[in-house]
């Protein structure tokens, strides 16, 4: 049995373990991601959300719990991971806009308003006040996705984390 070492091994191919795995390569370190089970990425808005509750989340942040995460980095840091990320998805062709100064409304997938940061750009034409017609799925029932686009999903994360030297250690689905 061979013994491939690594300097990081990121648990998880979400957004945020992908964009790391993406930075940490680039840096030189060499990295493995780890995932398993059903990938969340197509159930997600691909928005990114920093501090909904205001319409400027730089200050929201400080209205945070002291306990918050985001305490324990400063306002460059998030900036700067924040540019990072937008440069890393236009790279691979999904860009995204917003900034950090002032949220976006957006619709979510049940029709009701939320707040983002940064949003892909397929999402620039959403009314940007709350004056917008909001729809409401009133007699919602169970439905099936009859395409399971589990592996299928999981091939094009995988492609695009070698594009930036992450390596897939698992992909299995328990």
């Amino acid at each position: 049995m061979s013994v491939t070492e690594y300097d990081v091994v990121i648990i998880g191919a979400g957004v945020a373990g992908l964009t790391s795995g993406a930075l940490l390569a680039e840096r030189g370190f060499k990295v493995a991601l780890v995932t398993t089970g059903e990938p969340t990425a197509c159930l997600s808005t691909g928005c990114v959300d920093v501090c909904s509750r205001t319409d400027n989340p730089l200050p929201g942040i400080k209205e945070l719990p002291p306990e918050h995460p985001f305490h324990l980095v400063d306002e460059i840091i998030i900036r700067q991971s924040l540019n990072y990320f937008q440069t890393v998805m236009i790279d691979m062709g999904v860009p995204y806009i917003g900034s950090i100064e002032k949220n976006r409304f957006v619709v979510s997938a049940l029709g009701t308003h939320k707040t983002s940061c940064l949003v892909p750009s397929t999402m620039e034409a959403a009314p940007q006040d709350d004056q917008g017609i909001t729809l409401m799925w009133c007699r919602m029932q169970p439905w099936q996705m009859f395409f399971d686009g589990r592996e299928h999903l999981l091939c094009f994360l995988e492609e695009d984390a070698k594009q930036f030297g992450i390596e897939f250690l698992g992909t299995g689905f328990g």
